[in-house]
């Protein structure tokens, strides 16, 4: 057994604003390991996905996508894997104080400037145990709205409603897949939050423009910024101001003001109690007026022009007394705490802002979760973020931030998804094609391609960019569009019932390729690979991440039952532990591998996803290559309802194929529950890969009547049934006999 936290030659320093401690790493498992030692956690940031010797920050931070550097997110949860053994440990400092982490070749080292030692350390052995475990501390992700898994469409700088119209419409004329229209902070009235602009956004006009998606199943989100306009006349800043509820100066009576997007602003307290209903209202009011499937919270690091306050007297001088928040001896990062951000003696409901600043966006998540809760009678939240902290993802969906229309933004988006995964943000995501600069066609193709697989995907992009909307790049990249987002659209639900899986027990919706093959394959380069990636257990993403190519090289890791290509039903590898090469043409689909043993669910997509989750229900078996078996799983409900989980307003169906005998296959479907009957689409269509075929003549009974439209390719081992019509919440039992 591996030592898991070893404090031994470490010193423990506790004083007044710093406290260090750390772990030694165990030597017998580096040296089994070659002598690579693989962390990860201790987001957010942009980088691959495994640590290397350094120091790293942790502080909430408007900081673009700067590589290595602390951004939106404070995460101070690391997981320890050993690759000669599959095994993993993990450890999670609960703490919102800025902190440094120092990563060497054989210790890890926390420095961090206030609070307590509250540690958490978690004891795996797996990896996707480790994650489970601080999930049940910390919550378990939440369960989306299904709409959410749709396609979105955003950008900074669309001037109008028309011209959101004309994008909305455009995407009509395309036939291309949406689901879901955003507006940045250009429909506000002077950038500021529950208003219009009376020009460019008429409320009247963009009210009707909502209730027309509605009225089509489709959605509209908008923006919302923390920072309130410092202006008497304007209601939510008169109504604050009236309930004392804006984050004060270190006096603790002043509000502490900076600048944002509409110059001179104050700050909720969102600590305090008489904030949350001053919020409630303002979202309830704006709701009634524009009544959106879901809010944008952006800037809430909190992200701000200045440093500290805009004020004459903004610059801070040493105070006489030990305890200065401003001026901390130790600086975590080496910059000033204040930097894009408020002043760390401002003043709120629980503490100062040198304590709480990383928590900023969870408090204010949690105000917006029960409000939006309450105006939609008691449908799912939709919220999307910028800040994030431990516990987030138990109510909110996340994305990545301001990335940038580069290969190296696309290579890091992947290792951020699976951070994220880690941390419980399992609705996550990167803009599309990149937001800050302009996009190529070919960045914008493969970013597409791959994105499709984000658990959140959006288009998005900044106003001095050029438009980056698929049909802007013509009809080849339209059509390539549509394909791959078809492809998307049929796993919906395949993806849904990844979501109710980590809902109820943790993990993550896509995963690194060691979390899942760890046990099996030992080759230290599994623990290294963040290029691909796993959608539950069963896909396997290989995605184009460099300019000029049409191949791309994956490792396929070891997986005795074998690996087929997900698209054509070709056998891939037997047995995997070896690198591939696969074709990628530019207007292709991404190079996806289903692993044996796996059953993946589809359906026939539409071009939303209320549609779509109305289409008949298909099956993808691919059989184990040695015992001929696979399992999957599928949930149902209603997309919307909070809580029909922990209600049992729900449907599950088992689905299990198994050879029974040397020429006879079973596949039975099972219903676990059955509490969600509306609208069930009926199971259409079966397709096993890797057939045990002992003979082309099969024959095939359904649920013990004769069936005949089988068809059978023997030399792809494909075998394909069609019109079954089989009801899901009914047990079915399909044999397939070949002499």
């Amino acid at each position: 057994m591996e030592c898991i936290f070893n404090t031994t030659n470490i010193p423990l320093i506790f004083e007044d604003q710093f406290i260090s401690f750390g772990t030694s790493f165990d030597k017998t498992q580096k040296s089994k390991d070659q002598g690579q030692v693989n962390i990860y956690g201790f987001g957010e940031r942009a980088r691959p996905l495994r640590y290397t010797p350094g120091t790293y920050t942790m502080w909430n931070l408007d900081n673009l996508n700067t590589p290595n550097e602390n951004l939106y997110g404070t995460h101070p949860f690391y997981m320890q894997y050993y690759s000669n053994s599959g095994r993993a440990h993990g450890a999670f400092l609960f703490n919102s104080n800025a902190m440094d982490v120092t990563i060497t070749d054989d210790n890890l080292i926390w420095k961090t400037i206030g609070g307590v030692i509250d540690l958490y350390v978690f004891t795996g052995p797996t990896p996707e145990d480790v994650t489970k475990q601080y999930h049940e501390l910390i919550g378990t992700p939440y369960m989306p709205p299904f709409w959410t898994l749709g396609w979105h469409q955003c950008r900074y700088g669309y001037k109008s409603i028309d011209e959101v119209k004309t994008v909305y419409t455009k995407y009509t004329q395309y036939g291309i897949p949406l689901d879901t229209m955003w507006n940045d902070i250009d429909y506000m009235d002077g950038y500021r939050d529950f208003t219009t602009d009376p020009i460019r956004y008429p409320k009247a006009e963009v009210r009707q423009f909502v209730e027309n998606l509605k009225a089509k199943n489709q959605h509209y989100v908008v923006i919302i910024d923390p920072g309130i306009k410092f202006e008497q006349g304007y209601k939510p800043y008169d109504i604050g101001k009236q309930l004392n509820v804006f984050i004060k100066k270190s006096d603790g009576v002043t509000d502490i003001v900076n600048t944002v997007w509409p110059g001179y602003c104050v700050f909720p307290d969102f600590t305090n109690p008489k904030a949350i209903p001053y919020w409630e209202n303002l979202v309830a009011q704006f709701y009634s007026e524009i009544p959106v499937s879901g809010l944008w919270l952006d800037m809430n690091e909190v992200s701000c022009f200045c440093n500290g306050t805009c004020t004459p007297t903004k610059k801070y001088q040493k105070v006489n007394n030990k305890f200065d928040p401003n001026n901390p001896p130790y600086v975590p990062g080496g910059r000033q705490l204040d930097m894009k951000t408020l002043s760390m003696d401002a003043v709120q409901h629980i503490s100062i802002n040198y304590n709480t600043h990383s928590l900023y966006g969870l408090y204010e998540v949690n105000a917006t979760v029960s409000v939006l809760q309450k105006v939609t009678g008691n449908k799912r939240p939709f919220i999307l973020t910028r800040s994030s902290y431990p516990g987030l993802g138990a109510i909110s969906a996340k994305w990545l931030g301001d990335n940038e229309a580069t290969w190296e933004s696309m290579r890091n988006s992947i290792s951020g998804m699976l951070a994220m995964q880690m941390y419980g943000v399992a609705l996550i995501g990167a803009d599309i094609c990149g937001f800050i600069g302009n996009t190529t066609y070919e960045l914008c193709a493969r970013w597409t391609q791959m994105g499709s697989y984000y658990p959140f995907t959006r288009n998005h992009n900044d106003i001095k960019a050029n438009d980056q909307e698929p049909y802007v790049f013509g009809q080849e990249f339209v059509d390539m569009t549509k394909r791959v987002l078809a492809n998307r659209y049929s796993l919906l639900n395949f993806y849904y019932t990844q979501f109710y899986d980590v809902h109820v027990n943790g993990g993550g919706v896509v995963q690194p390729l060691f979390y899942v093959f760890g046990h099996a394959d030992s080759n230290p380069l599994l623990a290294t690979i963040d290029t691909q990636f796993m959608v539950g257990k069963s896909l396997m993403i290989i995605p184009v991440l460099e300019a000029g190519v049409k191949s791309v090289k994956g490792y396929i890791p070891k997986h005795k039952p074998g690996w087929f290509d997900y698209f054509s039903g070709e056998l891939i590898s037997a047995t995997g532990g070896e690198t591939m090469e696969f074709d990628a043409p530019l207007l292709g689909y991404t190079p996806t591998l289903i692993a044996a043993a796996k059953i993946v669910q589809k359906q026939i997509p539409s071009l939303t996803t209320f549609d779509t989750r109305r289409n008949p229900f298909q099956l993808t078996i691919a059989l184990c290559q040695h015992e001929f078996h696979a399992n999957g799983q599928i949930y149902l409900d209603d997309g919307e309802t909070a809580e029909t989980i922990e209600r049992g307003v729900y449907s599950l169906v088992d689905i299990q194929a198994k050879r029974i005998s040397q020429n006879v296959l079973t596949l039975v479907t099972k219903v676990v529950k059955d509490e969600y009957q509306t609208n069930i689409p009926k199971l259409d269509q079966v397709t096993f890969y890797g057939y045990p075929l002992t003979s082309e003549v099969c024959t095939v009974t359904v649920n013990g009547n004769a069936y005949h439209r089988i068809t059978i390719e023997a030399k792809k081992r494909i075998v394909t049934m069609r019109g079954l019509g089989l009801h899901l919440l009914e047990s079915n039992l399909i044999v397939i006999t070949c002499q």
